[in-house]
Formats: C-alpha cells, structure tokens, sequence
C-alpha cells in the first residue's frame, strides 16, 4: 500500500505498475520486482508478506540494483 508519493514496480518480464498515495499493489508470490520512487515527493510504504512468503532485498546483476536505497530522512 502506498501511503505517500508516487512508487514505481518494475516485475519479472517487464511489466511496469505504477502506485500513488492510497494505491494498493498486489506482486504475486515468488516474483521478482524492484521498486522505486517516480515522484518529486518521499515515498512511504506498507509491505506485507503473508507467511511462508518472506519479503527481503538481494543485489541483482542484472539490472545493476546493488542497494536498497537511501537511508537519510531529511524533515
């Protein structure tokens, strides 16, 4: 759930879903999907992972995503 800004997911296959605040984005299980943030805002969002799923970043060769990210807030 998007509770601020504007997220993009980019999914296995090149399907492209764009969420903005109080969107809901539903990545089916086991896919493999990157996110990022498309606004001129900060992003928030909501992740839930309904168990045996578990919800974690890796670093992917293929597209050159090494991080997960920024980590400073900034008010």
């Amino acid at each position: 759930m998007v509770l601020a800004g504007t997220l993009e997911w980019e999914l296995t296959g090149g399907t492209v879903v764009q969420g903005k605040k109080d969107d809901i984005v539903w990545v089916p299980r086991g896919t493999v999907h990157h996110i990022r943030n498309v606004g001129q805002d900060l992003s928030l969002r909501l992740a839930v992972a309904m168990p045996p799923a578990m919800h974690y970043f890796s670093p992917c060769e293929q597209c050159g995503f090494t991080d997960d990210g920024p980590r400073e807030w900034h008010a």
